[in-house]
């Protein structure tokens, strides 16, 4: 799985990072946004292998 957002957008990111998101890379000044400002984004990802893990320890307690 991947996830992008904006590197100025730390409670996403905490987020990311708090379900396990692992940050992959940066895509600087990629993108111009609707007030001419130059958005750089970062990249994380969760792999299929490490699913299983971050999905019980996300959903535990919903059974």
């Amino acid at each position: 799985m991947e996830f992008k957002t904006d590197v100025l957008n730390e409670r996403a990111r905490r987020g990311l990072r708090g379900v396990g998101g692992v940050e992959e890379g940066i895509l600087r000044s990629h993108m111009k946004m609707w007030n001419n400002r130059r958005r750089t984004s970062i990249f994380y990802s969760v792999l299929k292998t490490e699913w299983p893990q971050l999905k019980a320890t996300i959903f535990a307690g919903f059974d």
